[in-house]
């Protein structure tokens, strides 16, 4: 039987005025929704509506030539974003958008609402997700890396209020299609290692293993016949490094070997990491910018490296389809804490939950990663890009760099 809310929208079809005839129902029904929502948020421990006041509310153009309809609530409680066949598209109980409100145009593409052509900075599952983060919610519990043939059972257990499948999913052209075991590991491409209560442990060096991989996938598909193999190895030294040497040292890390191999590939990245400063402790925006752009120009090509710390779904997308890793970088995430990987693929998986006759439509954005740990690719869910809420997430913050190599 059909609910009485998309009977009371369906019917109003052929009014004079079917937007604002829309947008008038959804008002009326607001209390009920709220109360809805707030008995599902409950039940799984997250955040609730604190009013149904509106103090604003509009119907926005979609890129697909459908309305949409936008509620903010009252003050900084957080806003709803249903379409006009019942389905609560985007929602978050707390935040508040200004510029939403002062816009003279409003649209939406399927992921943001975007105030004269600009994305609004408020209305992005990232931020509802992002600003309360708990360490002890759901999102925290989950602390051990998601293997790539472990994701069923992974969703099973970490989103098991609904039942997701997939809607569309993209991988690095020439990858396989499943797990690929060809990345570069932090521990193998150590020249130093601190042992610490019995265990050895690898240098600071996601940075520069997260660039290598770019790097190790361009050689071995892109047709870039410029780059090294990614499977030759060069022997390095460490005591011919004298600073770095002295460096480690000083942390407490020793050589793993003297000589030692590593991949080439990892090699020529580490040696231009080495001249903008890395020694064994990590690298920020700037070195690693150098470290990737140098390494191309050694090559013969032409590398950008741009950083963004608000990136969205359609983004990372473009970049994986068009043939062009992405750097993503965690920070006090729950399994990798401070860290930097490689993606190489996507997949968006969708839920359905009626919630007091409205459709809640739930999304989950993953990316196929080598993440340094493993030579194999893993999972990682960009809770920052879905909308299960803030009790999912999982850092507080997952930001991406976008990497071109092209030909001079």
């Amino acid at each position: 039987m059909m609910n009485a809310l998309l009977v009371s929208l369906l019917s109003v079809s052929c009014v004079s005025n079917p937007h604002a005839a829309r947008l008038e129902v959804y008002r009326e029904r607001l209390d009920q929704i709220v109360f809805d929502f707030n008995a599902f948020f409950k039940e799984n421990k997250a955040p609730e509506f604190q009013t149904s006041d509106v103090e604003f509310d509009a119907v926005v153009l979609g890129d697909d030539g459908k309305d949409y309809y936008y509620f903010d609530f009252a003050g900084d409680n957080g806003y709803l974003l249903l379409s006009g066949d019942a389905k609560a598209l985007r929602f978050c109980p707390f935040g508040d958008s200004k510029e939403i409100r002062v816009a003279q145009k409003l649209s939406f593409d399927g992921d943001d609402i975007f105030t004269d052509g600009v994305k609004a900075s408020f209305l992005t599952p990232k931020d509802c997700a992002i600003e309360v983060r708990d360490p002890g919610a759901i999102g925290g519990q989950f602390s051990d890396p998601v293997e790539y043939n472990g994701l069923s059972s992974y969703i099973a257990s970490k989103y098991s209020f609904a039942s997701f499948s997939a809607v569309e999913s993209g991988k690095l052209p020439g990858m396989s299609t499943g797990v690929n075991s060809w990345g570069y590991g932090q521990y193998a491409e150590s020249v130093y290692v601190k042992n610490e209560n019995g265990t050895s442990w690898s240098e600071g060096n996601c940075g520069v293993v997260s660039m290598a991989n770019c790097f190790n996938y361009l050689s071995r598909y892109s047709g870039l016949s410029g780059l090294t193999n990614a499977d030759a190895f060069t022997t390095i030294n460490p005591m011919f490094e004298l600073s770095v040497y002295a460096s480690a040292i000083s942390q407490g890390y020793t050589p793993k070997a003297s000589p030692i191999q590593i991949h080439s590939l990892y090699a020529a990245v580490r040696s231009n990491a080495i001249q903008a400063g890395y020694t064994v402790g990590g690298m920020n925006d700037p070195m690693t910018e150098y470290a990737f752009e140098e390494t191309a120009a050694d090559f013969g090509y032409v590398g950008s490296f741009t950083a963004y710390n608000s990136p969205t779904v359609s983004q990372i997308q473009g970049e994986i389809n068009a043939g062009r890793p992405v750097q993503l970088r965690v920070g006090n995430d729950a399994c990798y804490g401070d860290h930097g990987l490689i993606v190489t693929g996507y997949a968006l998986q969708e839920a359905t939950k009626n919630i007091g006759g409205l459709i809640a439509v739930f999304d989950i954005f993953w990316v196929s990663v080598f993440d340094g740990w493993s030579n194999s690719e893993r999972w990682y869910d960009m809770t920052s890009l879905s909308n299960v809420g803030a009790i999912y997430s999982r850092a507080d913050a997952q930001t991406i760099a976008t990497l071109s190599v092209t030909a001079l």
